[in-house]
């Protein structure tokens, strides 16, 4: 039920940035690069607080675990930054809608569906968010 519902949101999803422009493939491969930088940002981050114990272990450990992670994602959560920034402007998009340009469109409302869908599934299915590792 799930993946039919999904598909018909992202159906109309296309349908509206089509009739908007014939060019809105351009922009959601834009978009989905735009959404890599942030999950692989946040995954940077996540590591060095998973493997926070294993920092005082070794040399190795510190640099493999903790500060080429933490580079990593803090690069990549600045190119998300500046990639927001950069895509907001209509003139910056093949589609736009009301002054703002596609590719911020896209990436910006796929995160916020998600968070919005996490709160969700975190209320509806309370276990899974609590169990940890």
């Amino acid at each position: 039920m799930a993946t039919v519902t999904m598909g018909v949101v992202s159906a109309a999803f296309f349908v509206l940035l089509a009739l908007s422009s014939s060019n809105v493939l351009a922009d959601s491969a834009s978009a989905t690069g735009l959404l890599i930088a942030f999950y692989y940002g946040l995954m940077g981050l996540a590591c060095v607080w998973i493997f926070r114990k294993d920092l005082r272990r070794s040399w190795r450990a510190l640099l493999a675990k903790g500060v080429l992670p933490l580079i990593g994602g803090l690069a990549l959560l600045g190119a998300f930054v500046l990639s927001i920034r950069s895509y907001l402007p209509a003139s910056s998009s093949a589609t736009h809608f009301a002054g703002v340009g596609g590719i911020f469109l896209i990436g910006a409302g796929a995160l916020l569906v998600g968070v919005v869908l996490m709160l969700i599934a975190r209320w509806r299915y309370p276990g899974y968010f609590r169990r940890g590792l």
